[in-house]
């Protein structure tokens, strides 16, 4: 196995357009236990 075998596929997905399908971290979405303080 090539040893820079990850920079080149990560280079390869950037140059097609390509994005690695994984769940991102929800930020913008409160939690409904979460009280909110005035």
């Amino acid at each position: 196995m090539q040893q820079n075998h990850r920079k080149r596929v990560r280079r390869l997905m950037l140059r097609m357009g390509l994005q690695a399908v994984y769940q991102r971290p929800k930020t913008s979405v409160p939690h409904p236990e979460h009280k909110i303080w005035p």
